[in-house]
């Protein structure tokens, strides 16, 4: 377009002198031509006469010599570094002749530049802020766990390693904010030893356990899994087998249980009364468990609970599965026959 903007001038040029120039293809290059010095300066880039013909968004082009040039990628290059400084720019440098396509062109880049923009801030804008939604959720997911009573009860050093956590880690933890979520994400040798600090301690209020050796203390730990529990979720219906001993971290749990009423008559068919009973931190349940590998280590049914267990809170527990407690107790009481 710019070639064709200059043999525009060129035309021009020959009209305006046309005894020295009467005819269009007396620029063919195969054509014996005249002296046109006077082209020269009617088509004078470097003066830039915009009285004798404005060039508009071509000048630069012919100025830069780009259009004589056969090196192709240089050609692509200078073309893509006009465009992109104009679009940046919104066009606002680009000094326009009279001609229409120019003036349509020029208006055309002035537009998509703004939308361009437009659409760069908004994109920023969003970017900005799910940034500051992520850090606010981060910092109220940090503050929630940092007052509960599962973080409270770690010594400070455990508190300070679980602070300086990887922040996307904290944003990783699913299903809402509770300490439980968290720990499922820390690292091994830092969960081991919040489980030690949390669930050593628990054990300990089981009678049979404070028995045992703190090497088979620690094994049990090894074993228990951190859970959680959602309100009012059932554990354990009444009637069903018992599988794990649960040690309660924080939370609180109802139990439900029946027993029989004397009505003082032996015709009269029997009553039975539900007792309730509530279990909070530091508690636990599943305790049948304990007495029955007591009873019979190696024994293929589990025992039936007589009660029903729900949550009442949100609960985070330590899980103690009966083949993991089963093992332990076959290493205690081969330990106690080996002693004695």
């Amino acid at each position: 377009m710019a070639i064709e903007k200059e043999i525009d001038c060129w035309k021009k040029a020959c009209k305006h002198y046309a005894s020295k120039c009467a005819r269009d293809h007396d620029f063919f290059c195969n054509h014996n031509s005249q002296d046109y010095k006077f082209i020269n300066e009617f088509c004078s880039i470097k003066t830039r006469n915009t009285t004798a013909y404005n060039f508009g968004i071509y000048h630069g082009a012919l100025e830069s010599g780009i259009v004589e040039m056969w090196n192709f990628p240089r050609r692509v290059l200078h073309c893509f570094r006009w465009g992109l400084q104009n679009l940046s720019g919104f066009g606002q440098n680009i000094q326009t002749s009279t001609d229409a396509r120019e003036n349509i062109f020029v208006i055309s880049i002035t537009i998509y530049g703004m939308v361009l923009f437009v659409f760069f801030i908004g994109n920023m804008q969003i970017y900005l802020q799910s940034q500051t939604n992520r850090s606010e959720m981060i910092r109220q997911k940090k503050q929630k766990i940092e007052q509960s009573k599962s973080f409270e009860k770690l010594p400070e050093n455990l508190q300070k390693q679980i602070k300086r956590y990887h922040p996307e880690k904290w944003e990783e933890t699913k299903g809402g904010v509770e300490f439980g979520n968290l720990f499922n994400n820390l690292p091994d040798d830092l969960r081991r030893n919040i489980k030690l600090q949390l669930c050593l301690e628990l054990l300990k209020k089981v009678e049979e356990f404070r028995k045992w050796s703190e090497e088979l203390l620690h094994e049990l730990c090894d074993c228990a899994k951190l859970v959680s529990y959602a309100e009012h979720v059932e554990i354990v219906r009444r009637g069903s087998s018992i599988d794990e001993m649960l040690f309660l971290v924080q939370g609180k749990l109802r139990t439900y249980s029946l027993t029989s009423v004397n009505t003082g008559s032996a015709a009269s068919p029997p009553h039975f009364k539900t007792s309730i009973n509530h279990l909070e931190d530091g508690e636990f349940c599943g305790e049948e468990l304990v007495a029955w590998f007591q009873a019979n280590l190696y024994s293929s049914n589990l025992p039936i609970s007589t009660r029903t267990i729900q949550t009442t809170t949100k609960v985070d527990a330590f899980a103690l599965m009966y083949y993991d407690l089963q093992n332990v107790f076959d290493k205690h009481q081969i330990a106690r026959s080996t002693s004695t």
